[in-house]
Formats: C-alpha cells, sequence, structure tokens
C-alpha cells in the first residue's frame, strides 16, 4: 500500500480532523482516506454537465413553469 504525506495543513483544519475522528473513534488518516474516497468517487462536473446535454431537450416558457409548480403544489 502506498503511503502519503501532507505537508503544511493548518492549525484549524488540523483541529477540525483530530475532532472528527474522535467522533468517529478512529485515526485522523482514517477521516482523510474516507474525505478522499467519496470526493474522488462523485461524479465530477464535466461529466455531470454532458450529462445534461445528452437529455432531451424540452420547450417551455417561465409561464408554464410557474403554472406546473402552482399546480404540484395544490396537490
Amino acid at each position: 500500500m502506498a503511503a502519503l504525506q501532507v505537508k503544511n495543513v493548518p492549525e484549524k483544519l488540523h483541529q477540525l480532523l483530530r475532532i472528527r475522528a474522535e467522533e468517529l473513534h478512529c485515526t485522523i488518516g482514517d477521516v482523510i482516506l474516507d474525505a478522499l474516497e467519496r470526493d474522488l468517487n462523485r461524479p465530477r462536473m464535466t461529466d455531470w454537465l454532458s450529462h445534461l446535454d445528452s437529455l432531451p431537450k424540452t420547450k417551455s416558457s417561465r409561464s408554464t413553469s410557474v403554472q406546473e409548480i402552482k399546480k404540484s403544489r395544490n396537490r
């Protein structure tokens, strides 16, 4: 397994990491690895925007959208 060293961690961030690790009964390294894994597994903004571009286009006006919102609120 590879090792990673992070330097120049601001004191406030280190304090937050320490508190979170204590709350979760784990190490700061565990908290960091979990955060990195969650962040890197999220879809990238460019992928999300590409997905939106691939969706079928619809034609609607502002008034149509407002009417639809009002209808859904009345249900």
